[in-house]
């Protein structure tokens, strides 16, 4: 990607307004009937990947994302609420994650958080 799409994609995501909502179970790596926790791989890497449809967004471990070398669009004064009232101020945003699920490639753009439980939580976003 070139600079200068480097710095227009900066300006978009100070101005958009993100509206992201996670569940508990992504901090606490809880399956319920509503989840499905499975292992997968991100640039070669196994992560744990939760998938709750109580997510609206998908999003990465903020670790993973640093291990994994991914670039961090900043994201200034967003925040995402998680469903038990809370929120956390998220890190950026990650475009173009690869994850592979068998045969399938997902190719995502991802919230980087802090997380507990999950390294990567796929929401209603990827459906």
């Amino acid at each position: 990607m070139s600079k200068e799409k480097d710095i227009h994609q900066e300006k978009y995501l100070e101005k958009e307004e993100i509206n992201a909502i996670i569940s508990c179970d992504a901090f606490a790596r809880i399956t319920t009937p509503q989840t499905i926790n499975i292992e997968r791989n991100v640039k070669k890497k196994n992560v744990i990947v939760l998938i709750y449809l109580g997510s609206t967004l998908n999003f990465i471990h903020c670790k993973i994302a640093k291990e994994l070398n991914c670039f961090l669009y900043p994201a200034p004064k967003c925040q995402v609420m998680v469903e038990s009232g809370g929120t956390i101020n998220f890190l950026g945003k990650c475009h173009n994650i690869k994850l592979s699920i068998r045969e399938y490639v997902l190719n995502s753009p991802m919230l980087s958080i802090p997380m507990g439980g999950a390294d990567v939580v796929l929401g209603v976003q990827w459906l």
